[in-house]
């Protein structure tokens, strides 16, 4: 199995820094210079850009190369100091998956849950037989952006998904979706690392051995993760990186990082999303999730 590293954190929740702070997000984000021209729509969802950008890496390498270090001492110096590009997508949105259902409910709405990035994935990844068809116990959640996301990729997306469902001049959508995906696929990044991060309980009660109460034994509600690449999923690469406390009395914080040899990063290209699935299994079972967060890491150069 590849490197994963789960940090449990603690029950309680900080005390907010801001209204808008959340348990994941406990002090709001600065807007970027994007966010005047292309507002978020839906305020649940947020997508960060962390310092150091791609190119303040670039500039640090040619930096250190004209100091006479050779490219493989300068590499290793920036793995050391851990200085990778970063891409954070973060939603806030209280969803109650259960075992039979095929989808999520949100508290106080009679709708179902609908993810609000749907307009950032292909049509056809909704469609039957696509990547993002719910199942019974089964919802997705959060889409990372891109790997190799530079800040201007959502648009994009947003973009694309609207000329599939009318393509201009009747061109061929799989041909168009291809041309903007090349721009991603085209960069020269690798994947260093990636951080999932939930906040979520069961149902708070369990039928089964009372001495896995409060711990991860015996538990069927847990995250899932795997790799869209265009509408489909990439075989294999649907992985378990969380449960819930069994029958656990409240919401908790997990934070995992995934390194580049786990075994859905180990099939990862540029250009590929990271889909968070919400699962419940068995009759009784629930995942009862508020928010979640993935944070993308990556390099212009591959790992020493």
């Amino acid at each position: 199995m590849g490197s994963l590293l789960s940090q449990p954190m603690p029950a309680s929740a900080p005390t907010p820094a801001a209204a808008s702070a959340t348990a994941l997000q406990p002090v709001a984000a600065p807007p970027s210079i994007l966010s005047y021209f292309f507002p978020t729509p839906n305020p649940s969802l947020s997508h960060d850009h962390l310092e150091p950008t791609l190119q303040d890496i670039r500039l640090v390498m040619r930096y250190l190369s004209r100091l006479g270090l050779p490219s493989e001492l300068v590499e290793s110096i920036l793995d050391i100091a851990d200085y990778h590009a970063s891409c954070r997508r973060h939603i806030s949105k209280r969803v109650e998956v259960c075992s039979t259902c095929e989808v999520g409910h949100v508290k106080n709405e009679e709708q179902p849950f609908s993810p609000p990035q749907t307009g950032e994935v292909r049509y056809q990844a909704l469609r039957v037989g696509g990547a993002l068809r719910n199942a019974k116990g089964k919802v997705w959640y959060l889409c990372s952006s891109p790997v190799g996301c530079t800040g201007t990729d959502i648009v994009e997306g947003r973009r694309t998904t609207q000329q599939q469902r009318h393509p201009p001049g009747g061109q061929d959508v799989a041909e168009q979706s291809e041309q903007e995906k090349g721009r991603l696929e085209r960069q020269d990044v690798w994947l260093r690392k990636v951080v999932i991060e939930t906040f979520s309980k069961d149902q708070g009660w369990s039928s089964g051995n009372p001495a896995h109460y409060g711990t991860y034994e015996g538990s069927y509600s847990w995250f899932e993760i795997s790799l869209l690449r265009g509408a489909r999923e990439v075989e294999g690469s649907r992985h378990t990186v969380q449960h819930n406390v069994h029958a656990g009395q409240y919401f908790k914080r997990h934070r995992n990082v995934l390194q580049p040899d786990h075994p859905t990063l180990a099939l990862a290209q540029p250009g590929d999303q990271i889909v968070l699935w919400v699962r419940a299994r068995y009759p009784g079972w629930k995942n009862l999730t508020n928010e979640a967060a993935i944070t993308v890491f990556f390099s212009p150069y591959p790992p020493t």
